[in-house]
């Protein structure tokens, strides 16, 4: 949770689609020393730069297709044994704009709203305890916990959230977590400030339920069945404490600072984007060091970065549909002249506009134009905007001179000391004492943008892998899509374990903490970690506890925790391995029965 002194400093209020002004309470985050200790922050904290990192026989691959209209194709990967995404991009290389491209992965990472995130969550699961949990699950797989980058509302949006950032705060996963419950059709869902921490609620089966994905966490009542609320925690602290300990169940019992609110959050943002003739749109799992941060500036150990790149071709009339504004210019097509760009009439100025818009945030950018100027009274001048009213002088081109000009764009964006940036605009004023004095052959336009390597549709290996790429275009247009990865053929994923050794399937075991035994195909050497998950159903949606859903050491066994398990109830369990780069797929589901012995007569009173 941010510190209000300095919300208020950055924002002091906002007002959202609703209608109305909120503020949040005087809250403060738990330390992130807090999450380093219990293992909720990614295994390695220190950012990850460029690509560099290449293990023994690494084969870099690209798989490159063109496209007309919407189309599903496949990669083949069937003979590859471990595989890493490094960029997909998506270039305009037709005469017609492509409208919003988005590629769909043997159907996941289908995020591009707000309702297609939900559709990816929920699937056809009507029952309202399994929804909840299915949306808990997602939030707190996909996000991480640090700073975030503003101290407004910026990432209170859930298609931002998980495309863009990947990471936050407890109410940043809070809001987000009610906004898929409201949107997911539940009676009511809130937020609740716990003066350390926030969490959020959803209302089903006539009762709040907490489910906290920033502490990964929810609390069983003491029926060990059913989910605690807020006020539930509070009341009785012991079911906080037997999960998260006592800093945790301080946050519930000490009430008087508790307090609930709702509906800061919004659901506005899509991925949406138009790719002109001429641009196109990278994305990468690694990053070159550029972020947003207005406020904590903390570089986040896990980002991505790509790019927006504009180049169209000045030669044609097309580019002119591309701009914004196109006064007293002229193409080589239209004179059959050089330069590509020039006045149309002598003795007048002219100028271009052009909108650079990206559903990523920018962090940074270039400009770079081929210019001409042949005489002492031609210029230039490039200039810079977030808004279209005010306007930055970037720089001026004198003539004579004929040369290539770059302009760094990285403190115009501000992505250290400006709220996030969606969109800028260059502008180009050209002055000359002739027509074909002064012009531009060649003009790029390109913004650094961040993206959340979690939310990028990634390969699997030893199968064939379903793509689903959808835009929409006009005749002419044309889409190549460019998919680039690494082959790693020593560093396959660990096979899933293949059998129960204890107790076998659909066992009856006479304890509520017994140590289940599995049989692993692979060497011990090669496992570094393996997780477990104890729940309700076969589908391992509903977990007994977030005990049983741990990360575990490298051994084949693992007991339950006392106190969780019930007679005479059937529950399911999986495992699955991890080696030094890769999980496994999740085991098949395998089941037991507690069967506690019956005492015997005359014996009920020892």
């Amino acid at each position: 949770m941010k510190n209000l002194g300095w919300f208020v400093l950055c924002l002091g209020s906002v007002v959202f689609s609703a209608g109305y002004t909120y503020d949040l309470p005087p809250l403060q985050s738990l330390p992130i020393d807090y999450y380093i200790e219990n293992g909720l922050l990614p295994d390695d904290v220190t950012p990850k730069r460029y690509y560099e990192e290449k293990a023994p026989g690494t084969i870099s691959k690209e798989f490159r297709t063109t496209l007309s209209a919407a189309a599903s194709y496949q990669i083949d990967l069937r003979k590859v044994g471990g595989v890493n995404g490094k960029g997909i991009i998506f270039k305009n290389t037709g005469t017609a704009d492509i409208i919003n491209p988005w590629l769909v992965i043997n159907k996941n990472r289908d995020w591009f709203s707000t309702s297609s995130m939900l559709a990816e969550i929920l699937g056809d699961e009507t029952d309202p305890k399994k929804r909840a949990f299915l949306i808990w699950s997602f939030i707190k797989q996909n996000r991480y916990h640090w700073y975030p980058a503003e101290a407004t509302y910026e990432i209170h949006d859930p298609v931002k959230y998980l495309n863009v950032y990947g990471y936050g705060f407890c109410d940043d996963s809070a809001v987000v977590s009610e906004a898929f419950f409201k949107k997911a059709g539940f009676a009511d869902a809130r937020c609740w400030g716990l003066s350390g921490h926030v969490v959020p609620e959803v209302y089903y089966n006539s009762a709040w339920h907490m489910l906290d994905a920033d502490l990964e966490v929810f609390y069983p009542k003491r029926d060990n069945i059913h989910v605690a609320s807020v006020e539930e925690c509070a009341d009785d602290g012991w079911l906080v404490d037997r999960v998260s300990g006592s800093n945790i169940t301080a946050l519930y019992t000490s009430t008087s600072n508790n307090s609930t609110y709702k509906n800061a959050w919004t659901t506005a943002h899509t991925m949406a984007i138009t790719l002109r003739p001429g641009e196109q749109l990278e994305r990468y799992w690694y990053n070159w060091g550029k972020y947003h941060d207005f406020c904590y500036y903390q570089e986040p150990p896990r980002y991505g970065n790509g790019r927006l790149l504009y180049a169209p071709d000045l030669s044609s009339n097309i580019f002119k549909s591309g701009f914004q504004t196109v006064a007293n210019i002229e193409t080589f097509a239209d004179s059959n002249t050089p330069p590509f760009l020039h006045l149309k009439d002598a003795g007048k100025s002219g100028s271009l506009i052009c909108k650079m818009s990206s559903p990523y945030l920018f962090v940074g950018g270039t400009v770079q134009l081929d210019a001409f100027c042949s005489g002492t009274k031609d210029k230039i001048s490039i200039e810079f905007s977030k808004d279209t009213y005010s306007w930055k002088l970037l720089k001026t081109v004198d003539g004579p001179a004929s040369s290539t000009t770059e302009i760094n764009l990285d403190s115009s964006i501000g992505a250290l000391s400006s709220p996030a940036t969606y969109a800028f605009f260059i502008r180009l004023k050209l002055q000359g004492s002739e027509k074909n004095s002064v012009g531009i052959n060649r003009l790029t336009i390109l913004g650094d943008i961040q993206c959340a390597p979690a939310a990028l549709p990634a390969l699997r290996p030893a199968m064939i892998n379903k793509c689903e790429m959808r835009f929409v275009s006009a005749a002419g247009g044309a889409l190549e899509v460019i998919y680039q990865y690494d082959e790693f053929p020593n560093l396959a994923p660990p096979k899933p374990p293949i059998a129960p050794t204890f107790p076998s399937t659909d066992d009856a075991v006479a304890s509520t903490a017994p140590i289940l035994e599995w049989e692993d195909p692979n060497t011990t050497a090669t496992i570094v970690s393996r997780q477990i998950m104890v729940s309700w159903g076969p589908l391992g949606i509903l977990p007994v506890t977030p005990l049983a859903w741990e990360k575990i050491g490298a051994e084949n066994a693992w007991q339950v925790p006392d106190g969780w398990l019930l007679d005479g109830y059937t529950y399911y369990w999986r495992v699955r391995s991890k080696n030094k780069t890769n999980w496994s797929r999740w085991s098949d589901p395998w089941s037991f029965t507690i069967q506690l012995p019956v005492p015997l007569a005359g014996f009920a009173a020892y």
